[in-house]
């Protein structure tokens, strides 16, 4: 696994947001640089729907992320998702782009949520999210 400073932002891609300092950017950017991605990924990858039945699934990233996100801002799954629709930045931290993929209902945050605490690894999460926010020395935001 590579280490967080080995990790590039993913704000990288996006050359509009380079430029950004705005309070939400800078927190983004660093929560994005302490989160421990592949581990999170890794561990739920065996739990996540594949796509062999139905229809295809929202990639497990974007998925991720999103609920880091949400959880660090302590939103609603409607808030998150409004959040990621209304805003470029939220949407490029998520690793959605909502022109390529479909729109996102909360049912499928909130089945998402559901499947990782029926699973026993939404303390995971919150135990990654206080980590990251500890050792990158951030403080809860605001919304």
């Amino acid at each position: 696994m590579a280490s967080v400073s080995e990790t590039p932002s993913i704000f990288s891609e996006h050359v509009w947001i380079r430029d950004l300092n705005t309070k939400r950017h800078r927190y983004l950017d660093a929560l994005d640089g302490a989160i421990p991605w592949r581990r999170l990924i890794q561990s739920l990858k065996p739990i996540y729907p594949t796509g062999e039945r139905g229809r295809n699934p929202i990639p497990l990233e974007s998925m991720i992320r999103l609920h880091v996100y949400q959880l660090s801002y302590e939103l609603s799954d409607q808030q998150a998702i409004d959040d990621m629709v209304e805003n470029r930045l939220v949407e490029a931290f998520c690793a959605w782009d909502i022109t390529q993929r479909p729109s996102l209902h909360r049912s499928t945050l909130g089945r998402f949520r559901k499947r990782i605490e029926t699973h026993d690894k939404h303390s995971l999460f919150k135990e990654v999210v206080s980590e990251a926010h500890r050792s990158a020395g951030l403080a809860r935001p605001s919304h």
